[in-house]
């Protein structure tokens, strides 16, 4: 069984000069995030550059603006304030969280088939399912080009095969955050979580 090691950094309460001075990044660094014009939005970009920074050494941006290492797979994923670093050494991965909230009818309709659509009965289940079609199409390394209606978002746990590739996917709940976790494989796997304080 391999390991998915799930890095979180919850910075929702924290102040961006906060955040900017826990992170030790230098005045060259912290003017890439200028143009993103909200606070949160400043904050989750610079943690997710931070962790990149921190846990892999050598990423790149492959040609769809996957970031890619050649020593381990990765995927980064923030919602709320809050930014996940999923890493495995084995097999590719996507990850995806977001914070549930009120999520209108429409959005729900936009991206679910119609026995998912059926399946959803609460805002958590559309984060599932949400989180799911997110976590595998950032795992195929495909971007969202294709219909979301057309991503398998059932089951919400478990092995699936899109275009010949199998996805493994595990769903998790932390306070008021969903986390879907896809690999690559077969193979079952456990999470190891690990918060970091900013």
């Amino acid at each position: 069984m391999t390991t998915v090691k799930l890095i979180i950094i919850d910075a929702s309460k924290q102040s961006l000069n906060k955040v900017i001075s826990k992170t030790n990044l230098d005045d060259n660094e912290i003017i890439l995030f200028d143009k993103y014009k909200t606070e949160e939005g400043k904050k989750e970009k610079i943690l997710s550059y931070y962790l990149k920074k921190k846990y892999i050494k050598d990423y790149y941006i492959d040609d769809n603006g996957k970031p890619l290492s050649n020593n381990i797979f990765f995927n980064i994923s923030h919602s709320g304030g809050n930014v996940i670093l999923g890493l495995n050494d084995k097999h590719q991965i996507g990850v995806d969280v977001e914070v549930i909230r009120k999520i209108d009818i429409k959005l729900r309709k936009h991206i679910s088939s119609d026995e998912e659509y059926s399946c959803i009965h609460t805002d958590e289940d559309f984060f599932k399912l949400w989180t799911n079609k997110e976590a595998i199409v950032k795992c195929l390394g495909s971007g969202i080009r294709m219909d979301m209606k057309l991503i398998p978002g059932l089951p919400f746990e478990g092995i699936r095969t899109i275009n010949n590739r199998i996805i493994n996917n595990k769903i998790i709940k932390i306070d008021d955050k969903v986390i879907a976790i896809s690999l690559e494989s077969d193979e079952d796997f456990k999470i190891d979580i690990n918060k970091l304080e900013i």
